[in-house]
Order: structure tokens, then sequence, then C-alpha cells
């Protein structure tokens, strides 16, 4: 009888079939893996800082966590209970600074969870499927090449971090839930599983839908005991954060933010139901056009202001539609993946348009990968049986053209794509002018002000990691007197004036330095582009 070769669901990935690998034979890839992903982290490695001032938070969040004076804001005037950022990343990293608190040393910790989803991704990947170690070592390659992973695997952020609870969580869960009876007493393991669902939500509350996924899928397999024992536990490890916002009276911020026209313009206001639908309709066609060819393969970056051209888009899809052919081959976990990817994606598209990039979505980028890779050897394995060969004849060389798109490789000038040879480029490069001026204007500061005076400016952390004393941001209200105001308020007596490209400068501090004269005087300035320190004479 002839092999219908459109159904290889069973075929392509045998879920529950003992392993005929020996140890050898998967450790060879493995040790591999680890060796290209040590040499490709050391080689993209970026000793500078990064201009995203959310690193110099973290850093200073884990600091004081590790002096043990709380989960506090430090570098403004006194310390404030925080908020605004998740406290699984900081808590993560803290104890690490106990060993050492140098810049380096915390950075290579990225590096590290880097080189952990790398392995953990091979590990997921032969679950599906345990029969092509060949294959398996190529998808993981894929993630080992990826840009975006390789990029936050030298930035103090936490969305690499977020990466490798993922694939904990991944591994974990594959690996363990048909051993799980459906009972409210789960074992230690899915305990386990709950902590660290919950350790990925409390690094970034997007997090969210790899636990409702879970939930569902326990809930759609009839074990509803196990499913609400699983939900318990992970209530139970969500519970002290919460407790601690209502015991300090703070909260997040997020949803407020969410309903907003733009949370960076809350004049603005709220959106409508019409305000609503269009964001939708515009982050679906950024998502597609945009972000998952940037945010997979190597796909040049488009301008976040405009529609994305017709290459992107079918490109896009054409990605799209190679992940659904690999989602179809997962065999008795299709809905825990179709809940995860799509409660994500749903989020998401009800993001605000300012919020754009990929590091929204970069939790997703190892598991759209691993579904691409299946999506490929699924058309592979179709035309193999067409014309009779081995499907990895066609399959492997497919992967091994995408990852010298990663390197590189094709390309005359290295800053043309999205590249490891990009990001080697850049962690050589010195910081752009306007960037190195704005550290001049901090380091100058730490020598020249008077002690723990504090400074306004745009970027707190980082200007507080270089000045050494108090930071803040500095007003971003449009009325003069109330700017005035609250400069006074919070006895802020210098403020900067940057050019590092945000609006926010030239709408709220340049104005009122300008038609104030009377009340600012500049007392440092550096070479083009210029930055300025000014001093508040009002005060005194």
């Amino acid at each position: 009888m002839e092999k219908n070769v459109l159904d290889l669901s069973n075929t392509l990935f045998p879920m529950k079939r003992k392993s005929n690998q020996n140890i050898w034979v998967k450790g060879v890839p493995i040790i591999l893996l680890s060796m290209v992903s040590i040499v490709l982290g050391t080689f993209v490695f970026d000793s500078k800082i990064d201009m995203n001032g959310d690193n110099t938070s973290y850093y200073s969040l884990a600091k004081v966590l590790s002096q043990f004076k709380g989960y506090v804001n430090s570098f403004g005037n006194e310390m404030t209970p925080h908020s605004h950022f998740p406290p699984g990343y900081p808590f993560i990293i803290a104890p690490f600074m106990w060993i050492s608190k140098n810049l380096l040393f915390i950075k290579s910790l990225s590096t590290l969870f880097y080189i952990s989803s790398v392995i953990l991704g091979f590990f997921v990947v032969l679950n599906f499927n345990r029969t092509k170690i060949i294959e398996s070592l190529f998808i993981a390659l894929l993630l080992a090449t990826n840009f975006h992973l390789l990029k936050y695997s030298t930035l103090i952020m936490s969305e690499i971090a977020l990466v490798v609870c993922n694939m904990i969580f991944l591994f974990l869960f594959l690996k363990n839930e048909a051993k799980w009876k459906d009972s409210i007493l789960p074992d230690w393991k899915l305990i386990l599983l709950a902590f660290i669902g919950m350790l990925a939500f409390h690094i970034k509350t997007l997090a969210f839908p790899i636990i409702g996924a879970a939930f569902l899928f326990f809930l759609v397999r009839k074990k509803i005991k196990l499913a609400f024992g699983f939900l318990i536990w992970s209530f139970l490890f969500f519970l002290p954060y919460f407790l601690r916002n209502k015991i300090v009276g703070v909260g997040g911020g997020y949803l407020a933010e969410l309903l907003k026209v733009n949370p960076y313009r809350p004049e603005l206001g709220n959106l409508d139901l019409g305000g609503f639908l269009s964001r939708i309709e515009t982050n679906f066609y950024r998502y597609i056009g945009k972000e998952i060819p940037h945010g997979l393969l190597s796909f040049p970056e488009v301008n976040s202001n405009v529609f994305p051209p017709t290459s992107h888009l079918i490109a896009g899809f054409g990605i799209l539609f190679m992940i659904l052919l690999g989602w179809n081959t997962l065999k008795g976990y299709r809905d825990f993946f179709l809940f995860y990817v799509v409660g994500t994606f749903t989020i998401l598209l009800a993001w605000p348009e300012v919020w754009f990039g990929i590091r929204f979505m970069i939790s997703l980028i190892p598991i759209l990968l691993l579904l691409l890779g299946f999506g490929i050897i699924y058309l592979a394995q179709i035309i193999s049986d067409y014309f009779q060969f081995n499907r990895s004849f066609l399959s492997v060389p497919i992967i091994g053209i995408l990852l010298a798109l990663n390197f590189g490789w094709v390309q005359k000038n290295p800053l043309e794509l999205p590249t490891i040879r990009f990001l080697r480029a850049y962690s050589k490069a010195d910081y752009p002018p306007a960037f190195k001026n704005y550290l001049e204007v901090a380091k100058w500061s730490k020598f020249n002000l008077p002690n723990s005076a504090p400074v306004a400016c745009r970027k707190p952390g980082i200007f507080h990691m270089f000045y050494d004393g108090p930071a803040l941001g500095y007003p971003q209200v449009p009325d003069q007197n109330e700017f005035i105001r609250l400069i006074e308020q919070n006895k802020t007596d210098y403020i900067v004036i940057d050019q590092l490209g945000y609006s926010s400068t030239a709408r709220f501090v340049v104005p009122v330095v300008r038609d104030n004269p009377e009340l600012f005087s500049i007392i440092y300035q550096t070479k083009k582009p210029e930055t300025y320190l000014v001093q508040y004479l009002g005060g005194n």
C-alpha cells in the first residue's frame, strides 16, 4: 500500500520512542554546540555599556538587592520601593554580585544564559526528532547563530534570562508531562515547573502565556486536578511579590499604559474602540512584515514608522507558513504550542505601537526557530518521499544556507544586515558621538559637582552609573512653570541637555532653558554634537 506522504505527524517526530542513540552520539553534538556557542558569545562580546537605560536600572536594582537593602530605586534623591521592572532578573543576578560587581562579569552572565539556551534547545528538538541527530544539531545551530539571541547575550538585560527560563520550562514540561498523574498533589517536578514558569513571569510579565498554555494543556488532556494543582503552586509563587507591592503601596502600570494612545504622551488620553482595532491592524502587519523576518532570519530592519515593504510581507507570510507546517508535526503537543504562541501574539497585537522592536518577542524566537526547522524537515520529507532519497540530503543544506546567512559571509559591508559580522563590528566600535558626550558630562560631574547634587537627565540610570550621585528623570510636562516647580520640588539644581535623539529633551527641557535665561546657566559643554550641563539658579 502506498504511503501517504501528507500525514507525517507520526513518522517525522515520534513522541514516545526509546532512543537508540548512545551517550556518545548525543554527547558529540552537545560538545560541538557548547564550543560554537562559547566561541560566538566571545566573538561578539561587547564590553561597552548599552545605550538602553534599562540595563543600568537592572544593574542598580540587583546591586541593592545584593546588599540586602530591598527592591528599591537607588539612584535618586532617596531610596524608594521599585515596581516598574519585575524583580526576577535582578534577583537572578544579585547573588553573583557577591562574587563581583564588575560590569564585564555581570554581562558575561548573559553569555552563559545564551549558551544554556542553545543546549536546552537541542534537547527540546531531540524530544521530537530522536532519530535525526544531524537535523537536531542544525536546528539548534539556528538558535546559536541568531542575531538577536547573540545580541542580548552581551547585555545586562532581562530578555536572555527569560529565554533560558522558557527553555528550562519547555525541557521539564516535555520530558515529564506524560508521567504526571491527575492529582491535586503533584510531584516535585511539577512544583519546579510552576516555580520556573512564575520566575519567567517575574522576569517579564509577557511570559504569562507559557503558564497559561501548560494549564490549558492539562485541562484539554482532562487532567483537571493536575491543572489546578499547577495553577495553585503558580499562584503561591506569585503571591510574595504581589503582597510586597500591596504592603509598600506600589503596583505595576502596564495595564494602564496599554490603554493609552501613547504611554509617552499621556496627554493624548486613552484609546477608543476604533483606535484599539487600528492598533491591532498596525501591529499585525508590523510583526508579519518586520519583526518576524528580522527576528528569525537575517532580513534588514525596517523603520518603525513605515509600512512593511512587499518583499518583507511575502517573506513574513512564507516564514509563518513554514512555522505552521512545523507545528503540524508536533503530534501530542500542538495545542500547548498553539496556546503559548497565540497567547503571546494576542498580547503583542494589543501592544502600543511605540513599544516596537524584537525585544518584546525575543522569548518566542527559539520556539519559532524550532518550528521553522521542523517545517523545513517536513517539506524535505515530502519531497524526499516523492523522489526516493534521504530527507537529510535536502533539510540539512537548506538549514545550512540559513546558517551561512546568519554569519553574514555573503555581504561585503558587515553593517548592511543583522548578522554575526555586524555584532562583531559593533562590539569593536566606539560609542556614538552623542552618547560618548553624554557619558563625558556624567564623568565630569562626578569630579566637579557638589557631593550628592541631584542631576535631571534623560537616562538617569546610565548617568548615575558614571556620575555615582543622584540622577533623576527630568519633568516631562509642557508647562514651563510646572517644569520649574517640579525641579524645585525635587531639589534638582542641574539638568543635562543631550542629543541622544529622544524627542522629550527638545519638547520639555530645551524650551524652558531657552525662554528663561535668567534662571539657567551652562556650566559645562562638550564638543559637537554638543551636550550641556545646565545649572538651575532659581533656587539660590
